[in-house]
């Protein structure tokens, strides 16, 4: 689904990139759609972050959570 879609370590990669302020990881946990598990991307980005501790907010919302900002 890479055409379509960013992997975590992307991402992040992208966040840096355009020096976001805060991102928000979406579109998994919903629907079994590929062979990895349903919450791996979360714990994936959550491993590429830490890579990166200087960054800004990026933030990975459970299922049905409300963000206020």
């Amino acid at each position: 689904m890479e055409e379509m879609h960013m992997n975590p370590d992307d991402a992040v990669k992208a966040h840096q990139d355009v020096k976001s302020k805060r991102s928000i990881g979406i579109h998994f946990g919903t629907f079994q759609l590929t062979d990895e598990g349903i919450d791996e991307p979360a714990t994936d980005l959550q491993t590429a972050l830490k890579k990166y501790p200087e960054l800004t907010p990026f933030v990975v919302p459970d299922n049905g959570e409300t963000f206020y900002w």
